[in-house]
């Protein structure tokens, strides 16, 4: 893990969809005996989910203003 002091640590959180595990289980099968383990989709396996991540419109430059150099 790099120490960068520009940039302050990502505070994450345990996934609700898991419960911090990174895997969802289900029964299937014909009998509903076979227990099928999978990432969870919405960690996406990792077990926590970063609670300050840009959202999509902060990604994208603001069109209206200019770069002057």
């Amino acid at each position: 893990m790099d120490n960068n002091p520009s940039q302050p640590p990502k505070k994450s959180t345990p996934c609700i969809g898991c419960g911090g595990s990174g895997q969802t289980s289900f029964f299937g099968g014909a009998s509903r005996f076979m227990l099928t383990w999978e990432d969870c989709p919405d960690c996406h396996g990792t077990g926590v989910v970063l609670d300050d991540l840009p959202s999509p419109e902060e990604d994208q430059p603001d069109p209206n203003i200019s770069k002057e150099l």
